[in-house]
């Protein structure tokens, strides 16, 4: 048996992933051709870890859990459980809406489902609708969201750049897009640039935040924690503005 996988999706979500996806991809095309294992709107397909590992023996039961569990937390497959027997815990799994965009394949069995890169619309739910479903709105909404993705990715791409600590660029970015932090970009980029110049932590490399601490507790407001010639220059100028100002007061005196 041939092994095969996508290789934009292996480049983002790893190798296992993709191969995992190809093969659950050859069981449902066979299911949606033979119109079976359809539950709640979608076809299905099914097997144990156990099994899995049977079917890739470079794979142990635990690397197969491991790689299903990716594929959940990655938001591209779904489980569920139509087995007839209620002690059986044979899992079922079929793809989301996100995997379908990414493999261009649908699992409706009427109509089709309506993919944002590859036809004229999406339904937020991602349930599978027809083109007669489809209001003539839907462009608009589209376009709006091409527009909101394209600005979440310029914005966190000279965040990113600036941060010094570079780790879960994916993850960072997650965080980013759900906080709409793309509408504070220069406040955080501003601050941001302010603690590696002046806090003597972020200086001396003594702590510097994971990126997803920091944009999820919103570090970026902290307080600097000046170096010594920092606060040399700060009491100087605070000396001197003093002055300035005592002299102010007694010229109007006199």
């Amino acid at each position: 048996m041939n092994h095969m996988f996508d290789i934009s999706i292996a480049a983002e979500y790893g190798v296992n992933v993709a191969i995992f996806l190809n093969n659950m991809l050859f069981w449902l095309q066979k299911n949606v051709a033979n119109e079976k294992h359809l539950y709640d709107g979608k076809y299905w397909t099914y097997n144990s870890v156990k099994a899995y590992s049977r079917l890739f023996p470079y794979w142990s039961e635990k690397q197969v859990r491991t790689i299903i569990d990716h594929c959940v937390n990655y938001g591209l497959i779904e489980k569920g459980n139509y087995n007839q027997n209620k002690h059986d815990q044979t899992s079922w799994y079929t793809f989301t809406q996100k995997a379908c965009e990414l493999l261009n394949f649908s699992i409706c069995p009427n109509g089709q489902m309506v993919l944002t890169k590859r036809a004229n619309g999406i339904d937020q739910k991602g349930k599978c609708i027809k083109e007669t479903d489809i209001n003539t709105d839907i462009n608009t909404d589209i376009n709006k969201s091409i527009c909101a993705n394209k600005l979440a990715q310029e914005s966190f791409e000279k965040f990113w750049n600036v941060y010094p600590r570079k780790k879960d660029k994916k993850k960072s970015y997650d965080i980013w897009v759900k906080q709409k932090l793309h509408e504070k970009c220069d406040l955080i980029i501003n601050n941001l640039i302010n603690q590696v110049l002046n806090d003597v932590q972020w200086k001396n490399l003594q702590y510097i935040p994971h990126p997803t601490t920091y944009l999820r507790n919103e570090r970026w407001q902290d307080e600097i924690t000046l170096t010594r010639n920092n606060l040399i220059a700060n009491k100087k100028f605070n000396a001197l503005e003093q002055g300035i100002n005592n002299v102010l007061i007694n010229s109007r005196s006199n």
